[in-house]
């Protein structure tokens, strides 16, 4: 049975190479606070990865053959009233972490080709907590494939507010049927595209945000053992 591990540090630290065998943490060390509930800006219907935090570049670009183990969320506490509209609008809070490997010969946007998935796990019973999800059955990865998260609801796991140089891109992109990357009030349109759910699907992720970060690391292990 895969056991849920309740932590109430930050994440853990970026390790910038991968010794055979050895666990390296795929994301961010410095403490971040969630966009809720003071400011209560989240994520919904989105896969994600960061393509830089500071000056950490790639951060969750498999640096070597090998499994991801564990992941980790970082969620905010919302307001009762702020729940209840994101589950009205959304259904209940939840997220999974992806596998996605980026398709040669495309560009403009780049499209990802979704591997495999974690498990969706439930989220509105740990707001306010960061929490290490273990991976009963750990998820594949191939050098220079990349670790996302997929929203397929909402999620509290998002900050607002970092530096410039922090993005993420996002399985969305700019049409005239559905706009742009981001509404008239300069938040993230939804209506943009969707999350990454289908095994085997290719998905186009046309939308980068700036100054945002999605609250989330995994475990990497190389092959070696």
């Amino acid at each position: 049975m895969k056991r849920v591990i309740l932590i109430a540090a930050s994440l853990l630290a970026l390790t910038p190479a991968a010794a055979s065998g050895q666990a390296t943490v795929l994301g961010a060390a410095e403490s971040v606070n969630a966009s809720c509930p003071a400011d209560c800006l989240v994520e919904a219907k989105v896969t994600g990865f960061q393509t830089s935090i500071g000056d950490t570049k790639n951060p969750f670009v498999a640096p070597a053959d090998g499994e991801i183990v564990s992941w980790s969320a970082k969620l905010g506490k919302p307001q009762k009233k702020d729940v209840q509209a994101f589950t009205d609008e959304f259904g209940l809070a939840s997220a999974r972490l992806s596998i996605l490997k980026p398709v040669p010969g495309t560009s403009k946007p780049v499209r990802y080709k979704l591997l495999r998935q974690s498990p969706v796990e439930p989220l509105g019973k740990i707001f306010g907590r960061i929490t290490t999800f273990n991976l009963a059955a750990p998820l594949a990865v191939k050098k220079d494939q990349i670790v996302a998260l997929t929203i397929p609801t909402w999620a509290p796991v998002f900050a607002v507010g970092q530096p410039s140089s922090t993005t993420w891109q996002a399985s969305r992109r700019p049409t005239k049927k559905r706009g742009g990357c981001t509404d008239d009030e300069g938040r993230a349109n939804v209506q943009a595209g969707g999350a990454q759910m289908k095994k085997g699907e290719q998905r186009p992720y046309g939308c980068t945000y700036n100054s945002a970060r999605l609250l989330y690391s995994a475990t990497f292990v190389a092959d070696g053992l």
